[in-house]
């Protein structure tokens, strides 16, 4: 089960969607024609767009439909799920971010219209607001985009399996202890090496830590946890999970947390806090939809910051599928046009080729219990997009559209469209459109649903940046009779944790990182996920008893850096990252591939400090 991050549970994975992982095939092409019908909507809603208004094109697709179906739009009302999806408070009122400048002016409006300003960060307001009052605070000359709030998500699971059984505990550690500790060798790294983690601090970034005194006082947790002031979270407590397996295999360490907050911007901040804090380790196991894919965005800014600055600093790779399983939700390629007919007009509508002039790609699986939205990014600088993409969904049958992202973007724009519906679309059809500029190379991405025609790239976000460790998941399930990882075929990763490459086309500053970008491809490949660890593990946080995904995975990394960083205080960040990557053993072929990574740490292969520095990019 995946998590949001501020504090909203979203169930993710059913036990029969577990079973359906190694079943369902994502190579299937889908080559069926659009019906006019269809085409006929698609087209009279690009048109639409073409009349939004300077105030309107401030505004996301979904906030638009929203309000033309509050007023009773004749089109909008015809499809189902057009403006549909939007997080609301208790009272009706719509959550929002308003990207705009500082200006005193504006809050009193937004105050003036009902609306509550719940968070002011800089360059950014999270809002709720009447929808009647969405379009008369565009109108401000400070604001520059508004668009529907997302909140934030853990890579947390919890699938209805069998617990995974308790290993006995030992001297300064609780009564519960993760199985990776066994597993990665880590307690007889810290016997062999006399090392604990103390005199390292190692910091948690999740949901919350709602259960942090409870668990304190049961002796899973020692009883100095820094929390940054008002930033506990509030959540199911993924955060102790976190922190009890850190504990687990690090007992000597200090431990920190912050929340992720409800955008990028707030742990962006945290992450800063945290090391000011004191903190030489840094995980999370966060992730926000809107973070851009093909450049730094404001979190992995703040990564770079502090690893820059000395710590390491470590992610869930996440748990949205691989396709060395066969099992893909996302599609990455360079847009290329197929022109399908426009009914009305006869214009032409240049859609994506995904393959054998199939302009549609199907959901094939959808089997989640709250679904994600589905996301498109494309490689324009986030802020910069003048090249229009638009998103479609079709039924299964292919004769309507059932929801659409037309944002604009016309110089000043995220390169950004989503689909937020939480409507099932198992066997609905993504049509991918350009209504305006070049063919520029995009990432489709169901974020947790499978494709018919899929790719590899899963990886997302801050999880792709250059200065972290990416963590995938590998199961304690598939531990021998002697309980350690001995990689292999008897050790493979797990089959929904994410896969890499991720091609990074732009500076933070949204300068072309080579001649070539981006639709010459060129600029940097990334190899992550960096390495794999225990996941299926143990923990007493209540709703994490039994803790799945990636987000189990990466505290073993942290707290394994945080053994190397007592018997070696003054490695750098660089070092500490190409030690644990020299001591993975691997799971498939030689070397690194794109869902396992480097392989398997091991912690006293890493201790053993014997290694040579070499770049976890190259460029192509």
């Amino acid at each position: 089960m995946v998590q949001n991050a501020s504090g909203t549970e979203c169930p993710w994975l059913s036990a029969a969607a577990f079973a359906l992982l190694a079943t369902v095939p994502s190579a299937a092409r889908s080559s069926e024609l659009i019906p006019p019908s269809a085409l006929a909507q698609v087209e009279a809603l690009l048109e639409q767009k073409r009349q939004r208004t300077p105030v309107q094109r401030k505004l996301d697709s979904t906030l638009l439909y929203a309000i033309a179906r509050a007023r009773g739009d004749s089109l909008v009302s015809a499809i189902p799920n057009l403006g549909q999806g939007l997080r609301r408070a208790l009272d009706g009122r719509v959550e929002v971010e308003i990207q705009a400048a500082d200006d005193a002016s504006l809050k009193a409006q937004i105050v003036a219209l009902g609306g509550d300003i719940e968070r002011d960060d800089p360059g950014l307001l999270q809002v709720s607001i009447g929808l009647d009052g969405v379009e008369k605070i565009a109108q401000h000359s400070a604001v520059r985009a508004i668009r529907s709030a997302l909140g934030g998500f853990t890579h947390g699971m919890r699938v209805p399996l069998a617990t995974a059984p308790v290993t006995a505990s030992r001297a300064s550690q609780g009564s519960t202890i993760s199985q990776g500790d066994a597993g990665h060798a880590a307690d007889q790294a810290r016997a062999q090496y006399n090392v604990d983690g103390s005199g390292v601090m190692v910091c948690a970034i999740s949901d919350s830590v709602n259960e942090l005194s409870q668990i304190q006082a049961s002796g899973e947790l020692p009883g100095n946890v820094l929390v940054l002031p008002g930033q506990a979270g509030n959540g199911t407590s993924e955060g102790t999970a976190l922190l009890e397996i850190i504990h687990d295999l690090a007992p000597g360490a200090s431990l920190g947390f912050a929340t992720a907050g409800p955008n990028p911007t707030v742990m962006a901040q945290n992450i800063l806090g945290l090391r000011a804090a004191g903190c030489r380790v840094i995980i999370d196991d966060a992730f926000f939809l809107t973070e851009p894919v093909f450049q730094p965005g404001i979190i992995a800014q703040a990564i770079d910051t502090v690893v820059a600055d000395g710590a390491v600093y470590v992610t869930a790779a996440g748990n949205f599928f691989n396709f060395d399983a066969g099992l893909s939700g996302v599609f990455e390629g360079l847009f290329s046009a197929t022109m399908l007919p426009a009914p009305l007009t006869g214009a032409g509508i240049a859609a994506h080729d995904f393959g054998g002039g199939s302009a549609t790609d199907r959901i094939t699986n959808d089997g989640a219990s709250a679904r994600f939205p589905i996301t498109l990014q494309w490689a324009n600088p986030a802020g910069q997009a003048a090249d229009d993409l638009d998103l479609f969904l079709l039924s299964p049958s292919m004769l309507s559209v059932v929801d659409a992202s037309t944002g604009t973007q016309d110089g000043d724009d995220d390169a950004l469209e989503v689909l937020l519906s939480a409507a099932d679309r198992t066997n609905s059809h993504l049509v991918v459109v350009k209504f305006s500029g070049n063919d520029v190379y995009f990432h489709l991405n169901t974020n947790g649903s499978l494709l018919a025609i899929g790719t590899d790239r899963q990886s997302i976000g801050h999880g792709g940046s250059l200065n972290q460790i990416s963590v995938g998941a590998v199961g304690v399930h598939t531990l021998g009779a002697g309980g350690v990882f001995v990689g292999g075929a008897q050790n493979p990763p797990e089959q929904f944790t994410s896969d890499g490459y991720r091609r990074v086309f732009f500076d933070a500053s949204g300068s072309p990182l080579s001649a070539r970008a981006p639709q010459g491809l060129g600029g940097v490949l990334q190899l992550t996920p960096e390495l794999l660890a225990a996941d299926r593990v143990s923990t007493t946080t209540t709703m994490w008893q039994t803790f799945f995904g990636s987000s189990a995975s990466a505290p073993h990394v942290a707290a394994v850096a945080a053994l190397y960083l007592q018997r070696f205080p003054l490695a750098g960040a660089a070092q500490v990252k190409q030690a644990l990557i020299n001591s993975a053993v691997d799971t498939g072929t030689p070397g690194y591939d794109r869902t396992a990574g480097a392989g398997i740490l091991m912690a006293p292969a890493a201790l053993a400090g014997d290694f040579e520095f070499a770049d976890s990019f190259e460029d192509p």
